[in-house]
């Protein structure tokens, strides 16, 4: 399902610009922005504003839970399955692709799990930088492993790198 987002805003990361948009209730994509942006539109909807604030008091460690309305109606219904999952992690803790796929009741599923979870459009909002390898390693990521790490620090920054105390 192709969507058109209606609005969008910018938020400056720590790792970067990110592009938020929705279609005029929700969120539907945050996506990483390699410069920044070269133009800026007024006024920024409520629920974008909203958006942004939840994502700065995030990375302020201030907010672990986001309450900012999300639509994931483009992805298929394995993908949006997966991303209600990736939801489910708590905050500070981390999953595998594996633990997901058994979860979902086929554990050679990993491959699937893995592409539906690299595929997803709101990024922070929908945790999937809390999901690594099966051996604890960071694996792919969207926006690099760089900004994984990041995010992985962000929410636990005394226990990132000693894999065992994540899970």
């Amino acid at each position: 399902m192709t969507t058109t987002f209606a609005h969008w805003t910018y938020y400056e990361s720590p790792f970067g610009w990110l592009c938020i948009s929705g279609n005029g209730e929700s969120v539907g994509e945050i996506k990483y922005m390699e410069s920044p942006p070269t133009q800026f539109y007024w006024p920024i909807p409520d629920y974008l504003q909203k958006c942004a604030a939840e994502i700065d008091e995030y990375f302020n460690h201030g907010r672990q839970v986001f309450t900012v309305s999300i639509d994931i109606r483009r992805g298929t219904e394995f993908q949006q399955m997966i991303w209600r999952k990736l939801l489910q992690i708590p905050y500070g803790h981390t999953t595998t692709y594996l633990k997901i796929a058994e979860e979902i009741g086929d554990r050679k599923a990993v491959r699937a799990v893995g592409g539906a979870v690299g595929q997803n459009p709101i990024g922070i909002l929908i945790p999937c930088h809390r999901v690594l390898g099966s051996n604890g390693d960071l694996t792919g990521f969207m926006w690099g492993l760089e900004r994984k790490k990041i995010l992985l620090s962000v929410e636990n920054p005394n226990s990132f790198g000693l894999q065992q105390a994540l899970f």
